[in-house]
Formats: C-alpha cells, structure tokens, sequence
C-alpha cells in the first residue's frame, strides 16, 4: 500500500429509549509508517456526512419494540443519504438504556445488522454503550488533552451510563437506572413510572401512582422531589466520599472508584439542563425537571463541569465514529470469510498447556460448540523464531482437539506478531482451516470482537471489542 489515503463509511444506529438517531461518517485511514518501515495504518480523519433528526423509538406496546417501523425507519434514512446498505463497511448500531430490556430487542437487533450494511455490530446495553457515549461526547479527547480523569454522564429516558477516562483511556464504566422517561406523562396524567422508581417512591413516603392527574395534591412537588432524589443519586455514582440516600438503598451498589476532575454531560436530559420552557412536561415525562434538579446540583455549578461537545447525539456519533479500531498491519488471514460477528474472548497465557487451555474454553465459553471463540494473549515483544514455533505449536494442539477441529481458528494479540505466528501456524494445521491472527487489539474475559472485512488493501481489520455489564 501507498501512503495515499483511503476512506469508507461508517454508520452509527442508536435505537434509544425514547429515541432513535442514524448518522454516517466518512473515516480516512493511511499508512503512517514511512519509508522502509513495517506498514502501520492509522485512522486520519473522522467526518459525518449525514445526520438523521431525531425519532421517537416505535414500539408496538410497552414490551416491545415495532421492529418493521424501526426498519422502515432507518431504511428511509438511508434513502435520504443517498447511501445504500452495501456502502457501509464498519460502524454499529445498539439498542440502548429501557429499550434494550424490550423483550424483542435482540431480534430487532439481528434483523437491523442485516440491513444495516457490511459490517455494523449489533450490541444491548452494558459497557459498550457507556464509552460510545464517552467517547462521542468529547470527554475522552478532553480527558487525553488535559491528562484528568473526565467522567461523562450519558443521561437519556431509561438510564445513566458513565464513562470515566483517564489521559484518554477508559478506567471505568458503569450503568444505572436513572432516566427522564423513567415517569411519563399523558394528557396531564401520570401513565407510567418504572419498577426501581416505584421503590423510589415509596422509600420517599410520597403519594405518586399511575393515572393520578400531576396538577392535583401537589403532585408536581412530589415528581420535583423524585427528580431531586435521582440526582443525588448520581452525585453519589460519582463520589466516592458520598453516602448512598437512603431512598435508593435497593439499588445495586453501583459507581466509581475514582472521583473525576472534570465532569461532561450528554444524552437528551442533558438538553433539558439549559432549557428555558413553562412546561415542565414538554417532553411528556420528567426530562425537563430532572435537568433543572442537576442543573441546580453540584453536578454542574462546580468549576469541574464542563459543557459536552454533543449531547443527544453522543452515542450515536460515538457508535458511528468510535465503535471500532483498527488491527496492528502485521497480520494474517486464510480461508477466511469476514465479517465475523459476536466472537466470544477466551484469555490465555502462552505458557499454558493445551489441556488448561481447553478447560478455560470450556469454563468461560458454555455455548462453545455452537459458536466462535477467538484465543487472547498479550504475545511476546520482539519474539525469537523458536518461540513463535513453540507458541503456534501449542495453539495448533488446543485447535486439534476434537471438539475444535471444525472450528475458526482466531488468534488476538496485543503486541506485535501476528503475522510471523499465523504463517507458524499455518505450517502445523490442515491447509483447508480457517485462520485469522490479528494483533494490536486489546481485549479480554467477558468481551466479545466483531471482525470486518479488511480494509487498506488487505493489510488491517477493523475489530468492534464489546464488553457486557450486567
């Protein structure tokens, strides 16, 4: 490859609790190496060229997700782009906060990714959606410009899903059930409050229940008292020195370790913080009123806030434009068919044996049978011809075993060795398996990769690494 750029498009679908957003960005990559060096392809350049407006998400009832509309939806999208599914080669959609417990969301997923384009992943909920968030926000570059812990809040209609970077690196990431939808309103009525605020609410005493009117017995100061109670309870997500109020004490004990310098707030409450309006119920829940709660809160009249980049289109931006990364150049693929989806993570150390290897896989790895695996390992810094051979010697003996003989043989390493292992082990499997080496990539326990087409002329992958939190 030269070192003339090349681009391809992005698409980012977040399918939220209230609303839904479709964006694609334009990503350039180059080989940043220079001459005589081995080839090192870069991300240069990250651009959105369309944005959707803002949806509300359809649904068919409460439980369920209107998967034909959300389609239709984002079919439309694509048409006023002027992009078609085939165009797109990376990206992801999600479906996010309340909307990712509706009990279709993981069909509704499936049935997107499979329109959405080439490559676009399909993830619920968990920590993935937290650093997407962070990172479309603008806390993560701002964390990497000042060298501070920045701590994003991604406040939408289901849940708060925070993201704490450190001179630009995730340290944390967490999710709680806090949320301007989390009480709705209709013509002037209460018409639904959610399982954790009902507890909320009888922990407080107060008299809220659904069909009440808001602007009978005080019910307006009582769902102000609510929105008061959730940001204390954020602040306490927080800070590690505040006590737990005693009105979420049924809450899983959930928040950060270390307390950020800086602190950004995205997601659609985080409009609502500026927002001058007489209607209190605008939006037809507690979105305005939990945004003026936190707006009065030390969560924002500190020195230590900081307004977001974006703020309703941070997840969406973050999972059209930082929902991947690119493969170190040196890498090594045969008889492959890409994209690889859902891959489960399998961490191992290279001087295991085979047979700790395989009870590892069959530990962490239930469905193993069924699905793909890829093996893990932080590899060997400027490793020597025989350690290559001992370690591929030992991968191809796990891989041989009966149980795995028909499966992919993935290998992700950090450092930087990929290829010279792939062509180690291609040397001691049968001609026809599958192998895909792959390093650069960071990844462990509990993640799973999704692997793209290559790009750059065949010399890098982008890799998805999702982590799932319960």
């Amino acid at each position: 490859m030269n070192n003339s750029e090349q681009a391809f498009i992005s698409a980012g679908i977040d399918i939220g609790t209230t609303t839904t957003q479709v964006i694609f960005s334009k990503i350039r990559i180059k080989d940043t190496s220079g001459f005589g060096f081995i080839p090192k392809i870069s991300i240069t350049d990250k651009k959105i060229i369309y944005r959707s407006r803002i949806h509300l998400t359809p649904l068919t009832h409460e439980n369920e997700i209107d998967a034909l509309a959300v389609k239709e939806l984002i079919l439309n999208e694509y048409a006023k782009a002027g992009i078609a599914p085939s165009d797109i080669e990376s990206g992801a959609v999600i479906i996010t906060g309340e909307s990712a417990e509706k009990r279709n969301a993981k069909a509704v997923t499936a049935a997107i990714s499979e329109i959405a384009g080439n490559f676009v992943v399909a993830a619920a909920g968990g920590k993935l959606e937290s650093v997407l968030a962070g990172k479309g926000s603008g806390a993560m570059t701002l964390s990497k410009k000042t060298g501070k812990r920045v701590a994003n809040l991604d406040i939408g209609g289901g849940t708060t899903n925070i993201c704490l970077f450190n001179n630009g690196k995730v340290e944390e990431a967490i999710c709680v059930d806090i949320g301007g939808r989390l009480i709705r309103i209709d013509s002037d009525k209460i018409s639904y409050s959610s399982a954790k605020i009902k507890e909320c609410i009888k922990n407080l005493g107060l008299n809220i229940k659904e069909g009440q009117n808001i602007y009978n017995n005080n019910i307006v100061s009582d769902l102000e008292t609510i929105a008061s109670s959730m940001t204390s309870y954020l602040t306490y997500c927080i800070d590690p020195e505040m006590s737990l109020p005693k009105e979420w004490k049924d809450s899983p004990n959930t928040r950060l370790s270390n307390r950020p310098d800086i602190i950004t707030i995205s997601g659609g409450v985080a409009d609502c913080i500026e927002k001058i309006t007489s209607d209190s119920f605008a939006y037809g829940d507690i979105g305005i009123l939990l945004g003026r709660k936190i707006k009065e809160s030390t969560l924002t009249n500190t020195s230590f806030y900081q307004k977001s980049d974006e703020t309703v289109n941070a997840t969406v931006i973050g999972a059209g434009n930082f929902s991947f990364e690119i493969s170190g150049s040196t890498i090594d693929y045969r008889n492959s068919t890409f994209p690889l989806k859902n891959v489960q993570i399998i961490d191992i150390e290279i001087d295991n044996t085979a047979s700790t290897i395989k009870r590892k896989i069959e530990q962490f790895c239930s469905e193993y049978q069924n699905s793909t695996f890829a093996l893990a390992a932080e590899g060997i810094k400027c490793p020597t011809f025989k350690q290559i051979e001992e370690t591929a010697k030992l991968i191809s003996s796990v891989f041989n075993f009966p149980e795995y003989q028909n499966k992919p043989v993935i290998i992700i390493i950090k450092e930087d060795m990929a290829k010279a292992f792939g062509q180690a082990l291609r040397r001691k499997l049968d001609n026809n398996r599958q192998v895909i080496c792959i390093d650069g990539i960071d990844c462990g326990i509990g993640d799973y990769i999704d692997i793209a087409k290559p790009v750059a002329s065949g010399q890098a992958v982008p890799v998805v690494v999702k982590t799932l939190i319960f």
